[in-house]
């Protein structure tokens, strides 16, 4: 009876093991669920930040047309010797170039600053989730060691005991049979 109860019990870790096994294969699929989730948010992450180092392009691009402007009026504003309207208008121009250049200046600062914030956060992201699921994989395999180990010293311990009972049960028989067989010598001395 008492080996009986210890397979039961047995059979009932076993059964938790599995549960916990299962758990585990959930937790590993919802890391992997994600982690696909992660890498697609860094693929469209990526897109935003090639769309904005396209931008920055662009805005080197216009920076060097205003400089280029800017040199050539500056030049043509030198080599004019008649003070008129064409001379103020080079100087207005000038000066529209010049902030335009200031004003590309700063959206490229911005843009590279966006940058850089982008991808620090997107490292600490994928670095958070990395730290996560190793965390999350470290203590399921911790919980499934413990548990295996457990059910390794139970199972352990009802196969000695098993093997006691089974021992005692084939000493009983032997007792069984030599009491039989002296009530049966008793009998026939008696006869």
């Amino acid at each position: 009876i008492q080996s009986s109860a210890d397979v039961h019990s047995l059979k009932g870790e076993i059964q938790e093991l599995t549960r916990l096994l299962a758990s585990a294969n959930a937790s590993v699929e919802e890391a992997r669920g994600a982690a696909l989730e992660s890498d697609e948010a860094l693929v469209a992450k990526e897109s935003e930040l090639s769309k904005a180092l396209e931008e920055i392009d662009d805005l080197v691009y216009a920076l060097r047309v205003a400089e280029d402007k800017l040199r050539n009026s500056s030049n043509a504003a030198h080599y004019d010797s008649h003070p008129s309207d064409t001379h103020e208008e080079l100087l207005r121009d000038m000066e529209a170039l010049m902030k335009e250049k200031i004003d590309a200046e700063a959206r490229l600062e911005e843009e590279l600053l966006r940058r850089k914030d982008f991808e620090n956060e997107v490292k600490k992201a994928a670095e958070e989730e990395n730290e996560k699921l190793m965390m999350e994989a470290d203590k399921t395999i911790r919980l499934l060691k413990e548990k295996n180990s457990q059910l390794t010293e139970d199972l352990s311990s009802a196969e000695s005991e098993v093997y006691t009972m089974k021992q005692e049960s084939e000493d009983l028989l032997d007792r069984m049979s030599r009491a039989e067989a002296k009530a049966s010598d008793l009998e026939s001395v008696i006869a």
